[in-house]
């Protein structure tokens, strides 16, 4: 397992010296410093952190999650939106090897490799447990997370929820096979769309480890397409 915390400068730089393309999907905020001058400043933190070795490429562990990003045989994209939080995640599966990368509450991004046997451990952690605290009386609109820019608003959540939970998995060709989509209320998750060929019973409570399960035959199928 490798983890690093990263800065959108630090990530962009990352993929550049690395020669590879950021994944679809993960917009990144702009830096807050000058535009002509945070390459050099997150240069040299990425020096200082060891995260790049002498001659500036990505040191290996790094190095290799940008590939599996970049490079996947299959993808799960999860937005999710609460009242005040909203956040979205990318997990890539290739071969042995799954990476992610993840929007953190900060504004950071979280970039990690671990063995794709750990994919279910890592979408679980993905998921955030609502409390009723998170909801005020007022149903707020909708607003897309950071990173969806350009994608088309979700039309009033059900009553009683108020939050979601989207997760599409996608092949290496940008096939979509399929979307789970579950609802956000103060006791907890409920199951709204499975992908095709699980039962899941739509409107039944389910925990963050289940998230596996009701991508399990999209995944499946998409790598399945890869070989």
């Amino acid at each position: 397992m490798h983890r690093v915390t990263l800065s959108a400068a630090e990530l962009s730089l990352l993929a550049t010296q690395a020669g590879v393309a950021l994944p679809p999907g993960m917009v990144l905020p702009e830096p807050a410093a000058d535009p002509d001058a945070w390459p050099a400043t997150a240069d040299a933190v990425l020096r200082r952190r060891g995260l790049v070795d002498g001659d500036d490429t990505p040191v290996p562990a790094v190095a290799a999650t940008l590939t599996v990003l970049a490079r996947p045989d299959a993808t799960v994209h999860i937005e999710v939106t609460l009242p005040h939080q909203a956040s979205t995640a990318l997990f890539a599966v290739s071969g042995g090897l799954a990476a992610s990368l993840r929007q953190l509450d900060d504004g950071d991004l979280e970039l990690a490799l671990f063995p794709a046997w750990e994919l279910g451990t890592e979408l679980a952690g993905a998921v955030p447990a609502p409390h009723r605290a998170d909801f005020p009386d007022v149903v707020p609109a909708y607003a897309s997370p950071a990173g969806t820019a350009g994608r088309r608003p979700r039309p009033p959540l059900p009553g009683g929820a108020q939050g979601s939970l989207a997760a599409t998995v996608t092949s290496a060709d940008g096939t979509t096979y399929g979307t789970v989509e579950w609802l956000a209320t103060d006791t907890g998750w409920l199951g709204l769309q499975s992908v095709p060929g699980h039962d899941g019973a739509p409107g039944a409570a389910v925990q963050p480890p289940a998230l596996t399960t009701w991508l399990a035959p999209a995944l499946d199928a998409a790598l399945a397409a890869a070989r």
